[in-house]
C-alpha cells in the first residue's frame, strides 16, 4: 500500500533527524496532514482550500477546526497539542536541543502524554525519551493519515446547489 511506503519513508527519514529535528519534523508533518485531513471533510471546492491555507495556518488552528468538526477525536486533540506545545520548546528556546540533560521535566512530561495517550503501551520497552516521543509520533501521525482516508472513502458533507 502506498501510505504504508509513504509513512515507513517518512519515519526512516526521523530516525536520522536530531531530537530537535525529529520534534520540528513531526509538528510540521502533524500541520500538514491535518490540513489534508480538513480538505477531505470540507466540500471540495477551490474556496475549501483557500479557507484552510489563509485562515487555518498553523498546528493549533488546524488542530482545533478538526476537533470542533468532529473529524479527530478530544484524546488526539490532546496529543497533537502536547506534540506542538514540546516543538514551540525546541523552535523558540535555544538551549532546548535534547530531551536529555538539564530537561528532566520535558523528559517527564514525554512519558507523562505516553502513558496519558497510550495506556495500554509498555513503558519498561522504552530506552530513552526520544523513543517515547517517536511512539507517540509515530501513533499520532497513523492515526491521522488512516483518518484522512476514511473520509476520503466517503461522502461526508453532500454539497448543496
Amino acid at each position: 500500500m502506498i501510505v504504508d511506503k509513504k509513512l515507513g519513508a517518512l519515519f526512516k527519514c526521523l530516525s536520522k533527524e536530531t531530537d530537535r529535528g525529529i520534534v520540528i519534523v513531526v509538528g510540521t508533518v502533524i500541520e500538514e496532514r491535518l490540513a489534508r485531513l480538513l480538505k477531505e471533510v470540507l466540500i471540495h471546492r477551490r474556496e475549501s482550500d483557500d479557507f484552510i491555507s489563509r485562515n487555518l495556518c498553523g498546528l493549533e488552528a488546524r488542530a482545533k477546526a478538526a476537533y470542533c468538526i468532529g473529524a479527530i477525536s478530544r484524546r488526539e486533540f490532546e496529543m497533537i497539542d502536547f506534540v506542538r506545545r514540546i516543538r514551540n520548546d525546541f523552535a523558540h528556546q535555544f538551549i532546548t536541543d535534547s530531551f536529555d540533560g538539564s530537561l528532566q521535566a520535558k523528559k517527564a512530561k514525554v512519558f507523562d502524554a505516553l502513558t496519558k495517550f497510550l495506556p495500554g503501551y509498555n513503558l519498561k520497552t522504552m530506552q530513552t525519551t526520544r523513543e517515547a516521543f517517536e511512539t507517540l509520533a509515530v501513533h499520532l501521525i497513523t492515526t491521522i493519515w488512516e483518518r484522512e482516508h476514511e473520509f476520503e472513502e466517503s461522502d461526508y458533507i453532500e454539497e448543496r446547489e
